[in-house]
């Protein structure tokens, strides 16, 4: 008789214990914050508490996974919101954070990166004030909108790179020291070390740009994570082939003359370079600096926001902004 009575309460608690599971969220459904668009070898992620595991193209990456990439590694994530990040080779970085509500286009974006070179691609999170910032050893980084490079050496040193952003945020982790801002395409704020004040905002610096998108680039033999990349046989122009591998083959040995991959990136002095309060003569001269197409066409074709919220010097975005535009009225 206690075998009959018991049988039924087992049941019962089976169901409820069903019916409990069944409506709540999935854990990995929360974890989710997006996927892996592209992968080349040697790029792993770890979850929280979990084994490292090598990044596949199309895997989901979850909140608070921590990315490694090698000397042959490299990935892409897209987030929920539209967000693109670029991890390069020899890097380290985790998503700290990541709150997203679709409906309302609000939430939190937080990442640490403790070395390497990254490129991050503004989404809905980006958007909004305090919505996207970055952490590395020596510096706290918010993005406004638009895109942001950035390169975090073994030693902490940390360079932000306005490469078409609304606003971006630096402050040093040097106690009182006031944060920076850039506002202009084209220039670089540098953390010479952990507890360094940041620099002025200049212009970025020769053959740094091209540093830093040599480490973002494809690499030879890479193919993104594809399971089955084409062929020749797939190409049905064999002249368009030929042509391809010319040009391939004339880019590697070009790229090869300047900065191979895994090459430090250049020494600069940012005592050469002019300083915050120069900045708007050398826009005002056509903006020289921009070196990027897409860049000068936001210099030749947009004003300029200027600054919006608590800056350095008012006086100084308001004598560029009035430079700028008689520039842009004489065109």
């Amino acid at each position: 008789m206690a075998a009959i009575t018991t049988a039924p309460r087992l049941l019962l608690c089976l169901i409820a214990a069903v019916a409990l599971f069944a409506s709540a969220p999935s854990a990995t459904a929360q974890e989710k914050v997006g996927v892996n668009s592209a992968v080349n070898p040697d790029a792993t992620g770890a979850p929280p508490g979990g084994q490292p595991q090598r990044l596949a193209l199309g895997q989901d990456v979850i909140h608070n996974e921590h990315i490694v990439t090698g000397a042959g590694g490299q990935t892409q994530i897209l987030f929920v919101d539209q967000s693109a990040l670029t991890i390069s080779q020899n890097a380290d970085m985790t998503i700290d954070n990541f709150v997203y509500d679709p409906n309302a286009g609000k939430g939190q974006l937080a990442m640490s990166t403790a070395q390497g070179v990254a490129r991050f691609v503004g989404g809905q999170l980006s958007k909004q004030d305090n919505g996207v910032t970055i952490n590395t050893p020596s510096a706290t980084i918010g993005v406004r909108g638009g895109i942001l490079l950035l390169y975090v050496g073994p030693d902490g040193r940390t360079d932000v790179v306005d490469a078409f952003a609304e606003r971006i945020y630096v402050q040093g982790l040097c106690g009182n020291c006031p944060p920076k801002f850039l506002t202009r395409t084209g220039t670089l704020i540098e953390i010479a070390r952990p507890g360094a004040a940041p620099s002025d905002a200049v212009p970025v610096p020769p053959g740094f740009l091209e540093f830093l998108l040599n480490e973002l680039g494809g690499r030879r033999g890479g193919n993104g994570g594809l399971s089955n990349p084409p062929t020749d046989a797939t190409l049905a122009d064999q002249e368009l082939i030929e042509a391809l591998v010319e040009d391939t083959s004339r880019s590697d040995r070009d790229a090869s003359g300047h900065f191979p991959p895994g090459t430090p990136p250049p020494e600069f002095n940012l005592a050469t370079f002019p300083t915050d309060a120069d900045l708007g003569s050398i826009f005002g001269r056509g903006g020289q600096i921009i070196i990027v197409p897409t860049m000068e066409m936001k210099m030749k074709h947009h004003h300029h926001r200027g600054c919006d919220y608590d800056c350095d010097d008012d006086n100084y975005n308001n004598n560029y902004n009035n430079n700028y535009n008689n520039n842009y009225n004489n065109d």
